[in-house]
């Protein structure tokens, strides 16, 4: 298997993961019911020679060689059906990594990504051309990280850029609104994004981090939905589950313990945003099978 990341400007965090393994399945057709993955990161992931059948929030799509699924912030996926062996090459990605570092944004390479959009489909449409585009590019990343010549990581942003830009302009996903979005909102985001990572397990509230970016409360959690798919809320508490996860294999305390530990004020509170996210309590949590 091929695992690299690349962290965020500060270092606090990775905000790009890009990962390729052949699965080891038997040649007969396997049937899997196990939990669901889902992640704070829009995702692409690449059968390259990969048969079966994927959930995507609710809905299955047949997985054919060649496809490529997009997979936005918290969508719940499994692959329910695999037949023999496969490759599967999947790019993960924090949005503050394409939009960190730049004074200017356009906000239409996020739209990609917004929940609202009518008739979205996780799987790319196999009859356009550009999908082998997509494929190329994503290949091209997994070159950057096995050589990693110099200047690699900028060479990785530029074909992320590309990619979004490729689903824009050839798969329909241009949206009406061409607007842009500029500092300093994406200063002070930014700003609460550090701040969120660097106080994780601490008591963080909207009126807090809208003040420290220096906007109002309603446009702070509007602008940051742009920016990272998700609202403050659903951030905070995704990166909380997901520190717990992390924890739990060698955790020996109490499941308050734990959730005092990763920034829940009440098991209670834990619990339903555990179950939200992974469709487990954290006493039964049980990994998602690759």
């Amino acid at each position: 298997m091929s695992f690299y990341t690349l962290k965020s400007e500060n270092g606090t965090r990775d905000v790009l993961y890009y990962i390729k393994y052949a699965r080891t399945t038997a040649e007969q057709d396997r049937v899997i019911y196990g939990p669901y993955d889902h992640h704070i990161a829009p995702e692409f992931t690449h059968f390259i020679d990969f048969e079966g059948i994927i959930e995507i929030a609710g809905k299955e799509y047949e997985i054919r060689p060649g496809d490529v699924f997009l997979l936005r912030s918290n969508e719940k996926h499994r692959i329910i059906k695999s037949k023999g062996r496969g490759t599967i090459e999947n790019l993960r990605f924090d949005p503050a990594f394409v939009w960190q570092g730049n004074d200017s944004f356009d906000l239409n390479y996020l739209n990609i990504f917004a929940p609202a959009q009518d008739e979205f489909e996780n799987r790319l449409n196999r009859k356009n051309p550009a999908l082998q585009t997509v494929r190329n590019l994503l290949d091209e990343i997994g070159q950057e990280f096995r050589t990693q010549k110099y200047g690699y990581a900028h060479m990785v942003k530029m074909r992320l850029f590309m990619i979004l830009l490729t689903l824009l302009r050839d798969f329909g996903f241009e949206p009406e609104d061409r607007t842009a979005l500029r500092s300093p909102s994406v200063d002070g985001i930014r700003t609460t994004m550090r701040y969120i990572d660097e106080h994780l397990t601490e008591p963080l509230t909207i009126a807090e981090l809208s003040a420290l970016a220096g906007l109002s409360p309603n446009y702070y959690t509007t602008q940051f939905k742009h920016l990272n798919g998700l609202t403050p809320v659903e951030y905070i508490n995704s990166k909380r589950v997901f520190h717990a996860i992390e924890l739990l294999p060698n955790f020996r305390g109490t499941m308050l313990e734990l959730a005092l530990a990763c920034g829940f004020n009440s098991t209670a509170n834990f619990n339903r945003a555990f179950r939200a996210y992974t469709g487990q309590v954290p006493s039964k949590y049980i990994p998602p099978i690759k």
